[in-house]
């Protein structure tokens, strides 16, 4: 006989999947270094400008619009309350996803345009995962900024007590 084992819990399903999105750039790099060799083309500055300028424009963009969600109305129940602040964080933390991730499917675009090879978007990755991870990662710094406008209504939102192990 089984035992039904416990849905886990919303911040390690998040966890989980921060860290599938931010691998899946790594994975298809690999792939692209088999489309265009790394021996193919060189980053000029143009390139790289270009690169780490839209990682840079998706950071600040994360940073400035990614963490803004609907205050929590007074007077909600705590259920209720934890379960609009995680489906709230998970939009959010998607949104920065999206963000983050566009520059890098920019740079990817550009390999292919410049008569670079891989480079820039190799740049891109590099400077980019990081970038992303920081952003899209269940950390104590994206639960507060996110409980920050949850909350900023005077509502409380759980939202720390539902995603921390």
């Amino acid at each position: 006989m089984s035992v039904a084992q416990p849905a886990p819990s919303p911040g390690r399903s998040l966890r989980i999947l921060a860290l599938t999105l931010g691998t899946s750039p790594i994975i298809v790099l690999v792939a692209i270094l088999f489309v265009l060799p790394p021996d193919q083309g060189e980053l000029s500055v143009v390139g790289a400008a270009v690169a780490l300028g839209a990682v840079v424009l998706g950071f600040v963009a994360a940073q400035t619009i990614g963490y803004r969600v609907a205050a929590l109305e007074p007077g909600l129940d705590e259920a209720d309350a934890r379960r609009a602040s995680v489906q709230a964080f998970q939009t959010t933390m998607i949104l920065r996803f999206v963000l983050t991730e566009a520059p890098l499917i920019a740079a990817l675009a550009l390999s292919f345009v410049l008569d670079e090879g891989p480079w820039p978007f190799v740049l891109a990755v590099v400077v980019g995962v990081p970038a992303m991870l920081f952003h899209v990662l269940v950390r104590p710094g994206t639960i507060e900024r996110v409980r920050a406008g949850l909350e900023a209504r005077g509502a409380r939102s759980y939202v720390a007590e539902a995603l921390t192990p």
